[in-house]
């Protein structure tokens, strides 16, 4: 019997064998040809900066099918599992003019990429500033300065033969600076 079995694996089993991998791998590849497609948009401002939150209408011409969506953090959105044929895509948002582009066209099994470039539009909101809402600190500078009198600037000039003029000019006029109060120099 194992003359048989191994005469019947010989002859008969790689045609076998090379049938049931043709039965199992047809399917996959028809799987993998769809008739779909994807469009990946890209919403830009004048500048070339990303939009983001720009809102997205692509609509399917041939069945009039409306797909909505916004744009994220880095200004882009992708449909995917389109049907290939040619798709109507609005884009808008506020401050911008909106943008009409009637012919994307999908193809199945590619990635159209659509950049669009939005025109900054009529102001929408009014932005009112008043005096009080001005700060009245600096905070772009870390510089720290100290007025200097008259009195303390002459003694800068007369203490030469100290380790830091400056120093001793500054405490005499600001008591608060640091150790005691040098008057003499």
């Amino acid at each position: 019997m194992s003359r048989r079995f191994s005469f019947f694996l010989s002859r008969l089993g790689i045609p076998c064998t090379a049938f049931l991998l043709c039965c199992y791998t047809i399917p996959l590849a028809q799987a993998q040809m769809t008739n779909q497609g994807t469009v990946t948009v890209i919403v830009l401002d004048p500048t070339g900066a990303t939009i983001q939150g720009a809102k997205l209408q692509l609509q399917d011409l041939a069945t009039n099918e409306m797909r909505e969506a916004e744009t994220q953090q880095v200004g882009s959105h992708t449909f995917v599992a389109l049907s290939a044929g040619t798709f109507k895509l609005t884009v808008s948002k506020n401050g911008f003019q909106t943008e009409v582009l009637d012919s994307v066209v999908v193809q199945s099994n590619r990635v159209t990429d659509v950049k669009v470039s939005l025109k900054v539009g009529a102001a929408l909101e009014k932005i009112v500033v008043a005096e009080s809402s001005i700060p009245l600190l600096e905070t772009t500078s870390s510089a720290i300065a100290a007025t200097i009198i008259v009195s303390g600037r002459r003694r800068l000039v007369l203490c030469r033969t100290s380790g830091s003029a400056l120093e001793a000019a500054f405490r005499s006029q600001n008591p608060r600076a640091g150790r005691r109060q040098n008057k003499s120099c």
